[in-house]
């Protein structure tokens, strides 16, 4: 058990020790081709939001900086959208890509006049770019045309109208190459602009939550909410995207719609760091939670923005740095007051990009930080209250170790003092092993709580989890900006003067000068005669009463006239506005009209497509069959010639092998009849022989002599 729990210790501590933190696990984003610049550095851009306010117009914020990124030579911005949902974001890159390949192979197929696989092709990027990043439409506008100039080769107009008609709603400006369009077609897009002229809308987009970035066919609209006015009727690809959600792609008509916004792959990180900014947005939190936002999606500099409202509501104060991730230098800071307009990303830009100009030199080796309470020139030699007690739980567990390492030895001797003791001593053996379990179980206990306070140490004194880590270096007590951003500040300061400085009115004709009137009794009810008009009196000369009430007799007249005239005027304004409301409304009922004739006509228009596709289907279907019967017939006939062969050449292999039969039958019989003639003509001979010896026999016979009697033979004897 003690082997396996220090197995798993070990591992936590490496696991925690090693460079980066474990729980957030690097992930290469793909820049997507919208972004790249020529510059090398990738730049996390991240805002953090430390109010309402500032929450609506995070997307504002995350559109300056990147603009300003993007403008640069220096940078390739690294969007808060792609890098904290990494895999959606690879998906859409990888669509982008196989979309631009199918392009280009559909370009070449159409060069070598294969209609068929350029306009299969140009399908297929269409499906594919629907799933790639539609901030930006140029590759699915350019497969969309290239599917239309497919049909067009191929000579199919109608479908190639349809394309070129949806081509033309997201992007009206759209070029078409008469090249690859007959005139036909050319003077059908002209139509069809026309027409999308005339057809005008307006579209409003919300999210939830508000202050995401909207796109509308590939162009920025701004910050939810947003209202997109002389929309072309029709579907439109409405694009919404903000750091932590996920990018949200829809095709919307005119009208009041709503994006729900879903959580980012790594939401639940980057909403603990961005908490931790909002606790210390002026500690060194801020620079390490932003450290441990760069190590997270091996971004090489991190550009942070915190955010508050400002006085005036039309601004916020924004605090901006760009940090190196390993070490938290901070190349560049600045904080000011900045003016917000949901519609107007410039200000931040502007803002921005003062930061991103030269860096600020390392004080020596060490990183320059600035926030409150930072030391001078190098790292800060305090500690904070979590890393103290980390530190005080390494302690405990190091004298826990101390202790395990003195009872487990205490046990060993224990357990080899009980084997080397008599068993016929009993009661020294029964000491030895209560000694010993008693020093094994303080062992084991000094293990677990010296294990149990490493952990913690671990994480109090080495991880930012619960405030700890290394503090990071200062640079000088207050922020110092260089001279870029002065010069900036003072252009801002003279653009605002200039903005708030009162045109001059023009004045009314013969309007004498208005002089200090003296205090005096109110003037009698009785009429007075006015003194002419004439131009001011020198200053030397002293106006009397009578004048003075006339002057101002004269004034409050001329009041009384400019309010008539401007009550006058706000009336005849609320008249024309009334009649301006009027006149938009009737055009927005006749837009509806026409919409609804539109939408009408376009259904009449696919159910005429789908009962032609139908018919084409079923002719195709019908023809298919009569190919189906033609190559059964063809196949049948050609089985029946095949038996027939088959059975020709089994009657001539027959007719073969009797003639074969025959002939051996043939010469079977003349070789049976040859060696019947050979055993009968043996035959006569023996017989012949036989004859001979029987004849040379007999005549020995004859010619032996005749025998002696018996009594001739006894007398011989």
């Amino acid at each position: 058990m003690r082997v396996a729990g220090t197995h798993l210790l070990v591992c936590f501590l490496v696991a925690f020790l090693v460079r980066g933190p474990v729980h957030a696990a690097a992930v290469r984003v793909p820049t997507p081709a919208t972004f790249l610049t020529r510059g090398s550095t990738r730049l996390l851009v991240v805002v953090a939001p430390l109010d309402a306010r500032a929450r609506a117009l995070a997307g504002l914020l995350e559109q300056g900086a990147e603009s300003a990124a993007e403008a640069s030579d220096r940078f390739d911005p690294l969007r808060a959208i792609d890098a904290f949902d990494p895999t959606a974001a690879r998906a859409r890159f990888d669509q982008q890509a196989e979309g631009t390949r199918l392009i280009n192979e559909a370009k070449k197929a159409l060069e070598d006049l294969d209609t068929a696989a350029a306009g299969k092709q140009f399908a297929q990027a269409v499906t594919a770019w629907r799933q790639a990043d539609l901030t930006r439409l140029d590759g699915f506008i350019e497969a969309q045309v290239g599917k239309a100039a497919g049909y067009s080769v191929s000579e199919e107009n109608k479908e190639a109208k349809q394309e070129i008609e949806r081509a033309l709603v997201l992007a009206p400006k759209t070029k078409l190459s008469d090249a690859q369009f007959p005139p036909e077609l050319l003077k059908y897009a002209e139509t069809v602009r026309q027409k999308l002229k005339g057809a005008r809308g307006k579209l409003s987009v919300r999210t939830e939550p508000p202050g995401a970035r909207v796109w509308v066919d590939g162009i920025y609209r701004g910050v939810s909410p947003v209202t997109v006015e002389q929309v072309p009727a029709g579907q439109h690809f409405v694009v919404a995207g903000l750091g932590g959600y996920a990018l949200a792609t829809e095709e919307l008509g005119p009208g009041e719609k709503l994006i729900t916004l879903k959580s980012a792959e790594q939401a639940l990180q980057l909403g603990g760091l961005l908490d931790r900014i909002a606790r210390e947005p002026e500690g060194p939190g801020r620079d390490e939670a932003a450290m441990q936002l760069g190590t997270q999606v091996l971004a090489d500099q991190v550009l942070l923005l915190v955010a508050k409202k400002a006085a005036d509501p039309d601004k916020l104060e924004l605090t901006a740095l760009r940090l190196d991730p390993k070490d938290g230098h901070n190349y560049a800071f600045a904080s000011g007051t900045v003016a917000a307009t949901p519609a107007d990303p410039k200000p931040i830009s502007d803002f921005v990009g003062a930061l991103l100009g030269l860096d600020t030199p390392r004080d020596g080796k060490k990183p320059v930080s600035h926030y409150a309470g930072a030391g001078t020139g190098g790292s800060g030699s305090g500690l904070s209250g979590p890393r103290l007690a980390g530190i005080g739980f390494l302690g405990v567990a190091a004298l826990a170790g101390v202790s395990w390492g003195v009872f487990g030895f205490s046990a060993l001797g224990q357990q080899s003092l009980y084997r080397s003791i008599p068993q016929v001593e009993a009661p020294k053996s029964r000491q030895a092993v209560a000694q010993g379990r008693t020093f094994a179980l303080a062992a084991d206990v000094s293990w677990a709580v010296g294990a149990a306070f490493l952990v913690l140490g671990v994480l109090f004194a080495f991880t930012p989890l619960f405030g700890g880590g290394s503090s990071r270096a200062a640079a000088k007590p207050a922020p110092r900006e260089d001279d870029t951003l002065r010069e900036y500040r003072r252009q801002q300061e003279e653009q605002q003067r200039a903005a708030q400085k009162p045109e001059p009115a023009p004045a009314p004709e013969e309007k004498k000068p208005e002089p200090s009137p003296a205090p005096s009794a109110p003037p009698p009810e009785e009429k007075k005669p006015e003194p002419a008009p004439a131009s001011p009196p020198p200053e030397e000369k002293k106006k009397t009463p009578e004048e003075e009430r006339a002057e101002k007799k004269k004034r409050l007249a001329e009041e009384k006239a400019e309010k008539k005239r401007r009550a006058e005027e706000e009336k005849a304004e609320k008249k024309r506005k009334a009649e301006e409301e009027k006149a938009e409304k009737k055009r927005k009922a006749e837009e509806e009209k026409q919409r609804a004739a539109e939408e009408k006509q376009k259904a009449a228009d696919e159910k005429k497509r789908a009962e032609e596709e139908k018919k084409q289907k079923a002719e195709e279907e019908k023809k298919k069959l009569e190919d189906d019967k033609q190559r059964v017939a063809d196949e049948k006939k050609k089985a029946d010639d095949d038996e027939k062969a088959r059975a020709a050449e089994t009657d001539k292999r027959k007719a073969e092998q009797g003639d074969q039969k025959k002939a051996d039958e043939e010469e079977a019989r003349r070789v049976d009849e040859e060696r019947k003639r050979r055993d009968a003509e043996e035959e006569k001979r023996r017989k012949v022989k036989e004859q001979e010896e029987r004849e040379q026999q007999e005549q020995k016979e004859k010619d032996k002599p005749a025998p002696k009697s018996d009594e001739e033979d006894l007398r011989n004897f």
